[in-house]
């Protein structure tokens, strides 16, 4: 493990170096530490995905997933803080979905409450409530959706500072296209991505696919309430399979995630292969089995 901290970090130290001779675009200047790091070891796959096939080390991974997600919104700490203040002064105006702020304090309590740290006495849950409340004023097209504090609470287990979780969350959102997925009139959107899914899921597990028509289960049923979350409340008992999805998904890109949904429908292809109907196995799509 101290071999790969040493490399990872050799690598952060060659990003950084070359930073500061690029060009001064901000998108070209982020981008690069994914392109860099791809270039340099495309000869050597195998020996490249050795360094977070395990998950990234954790005293790095949030350095690393920060110099990953591009901040194509160009955010800054002094915008987060201007929105707080109309936050916390109850701005009650309502240009958009601003409203949907209230769904924000019945989601909470339901937000990994295992661990107890966002409910109303948790160690984060004015920090979680500011980032959502923040969102939802920030973007009053979008407001708040259920689902997106999955996303921002794990984020914050991260990385502990609320606006650089908020940056990251905001940028996830748009840079991987999942607050269309949110977007309750980019129904076609929606429908476009279950197909894309539907095809690749035929071509990489067809006897399962086949499986699953007998069955009249349809991706409809698990596919996108698993990538509204980024599996953080399918896995939200064990955040470390939830870690180890996230360092491929920043490393590599968001198309890993179809990867990720069939190797947990591969995982459970006894039960299908089991059932007599989807009533058998619906379970699977709420919680991953533990045996």
């Amino acid at each position: 493990e101290d071999l790969i901290i040493e490399k990872w970090e050799k690598l952060i130290q060659q990003h950084e170096f070359q930073s500061q001779f690029q060009s001064q675009n901000l998108t070209q200047s982020q981008t690069s530490f994914q392109t860099q790091i791809q270039t340099q070891f495309q000869s050597q796959l195998q020996q490249f995905q050795m360094l977070y096939k395990n998950g990234l080390p954790q005293k790095l991974r949030s350095s690393i997933w920060c110099l990953c997600v591009v901040n194509l919104l160009r955010l800054r700490e002094e915008l987060f803080n201007q929105y707080l203040k109309i936050v916390k002064n109850q701005n009650k105006s309502s240009f958009g979905y601003e409203n949907t702020a209230k769904l924000i304090d019945n989601d909470m309590p339901r937000t990994l409450p295992k661990l107890e740290v966002f409910d109303e006495h948790g160690a984060f849950f004015e920090e979680l409530k500011y980032i959502l409340l923040v969102w939802t004023y920030y973007r009053p097209d979008i407001g708040y959706v259920q689902g997106m504090s999955y996303i921002a609470g794990f984020l914050l287990l991260q990385i502990e500072n609320t606006y650089s979780a908020f940056e990251m969350f905001s940028n996830i959102l748009i840079h991987y296209h999942i607050v269309t997925l949110f977007r309750l009139d980019c129904i076609k959107l929606r429908e476009d991505v279950i197909q894309l899914f539907d095809q690749y899921f035929l071509e990489v597990q067809p006897n399962l696919a086949r499986k699953f028509k007998e069955l009249s289960i349809t991706s409809d049923q698990f596919l996108i309430k698993w990538l509204l979350s980024l599996f953080v409340q399918y896995f939200s008992d064990r955040l470390n399979i939830v870690c180890r999805i996230w360092d491929r998904m920043m490393i590599e890109g968001f198309h890993v995630m179809f990867q990720v949904v069939v190797g947990i429908l591969v995982s459970c292809q006894k039960i299908f292969e089991n059932a007599c109907d989807m009533s058998d196995c619906a379970f699977i799509f709420t919680k991953m089995p533990t045996t």
